[in-house]
């Protein structure tokens, strides 16, 4: 008797640590690393808006298939622009950004969002950059920030922020 209990004990075990094992798995393949490394001023051209490259860190192959919402948010003071890796771009002014960013920001800047000018616009996305053209309501010469936001299922993800300077 004490031998089928062993054994029945052994298997429930087996059973409840696979279950945890795939669960934990799961979690990690669908939480991204987010990460905003530099950004560099493209070429100056006359009547042209300003181009910025940011070197980045993301899972490329997953937001370019669309598993999950990817977007690079640039933010100067309260004015802002949204790059989604797929989807239109959209820019706007929240109060909300007075302090920065965090997730808890995200609705007011959607609900403060319209489409942005054919100006403003993501130029291309790499593995490792994406290239955009900021806005002419950025004032040159001041700080910006650009934070890069992915909606997975366990919610809502930040990368670091990133402070740079607007050519």
């Amino acid at each position: 008797m004490y031998l089928w209990l062993d054994m029945l004990s052994r298997v429930l075990l087996s059973v409840i640590l696979a279950a945890a094992t795939a669960g934990l798995a799961r979690a990690g393949a669908t939480t991204p690393t987010l990460i905003v490394q530099a950004a560099d001023p493209g070429l100056a051209i006359p009547g042209a808006q300003r181009l910025m490259t940011f070197s980045v860190a993301y899972d490329y192959a997953n937001a370019i298939q669309a598993d999950y919402d990817i977007e690079l948010i640039v933010f100067q003071g309260s004015t802002f622009a949204r790059y989604p890796i797929s989807g239109a771009v959209r820019v706007g002014t929240s109060s909300a950004l007075a302090d920065g960013l965090s997730v808890v920001d995200l609705p007011a800047l959607e609900a403060a969002s319209s489409p942005a000018p054919a100006s403003v616009q993501v130029v291309t996305i790499e593995p490792t950059r994406v290239t955009v053209t900021l806005p002419a309501t950025f004032s040159s010469g001041s700080g910006a920030t650009a934070v890069l936001a992915a909606t997975v299922d366990e919610g809502v993800i930040l990368s670091n922020p990133l402070a740079f300077n607007v050519p």
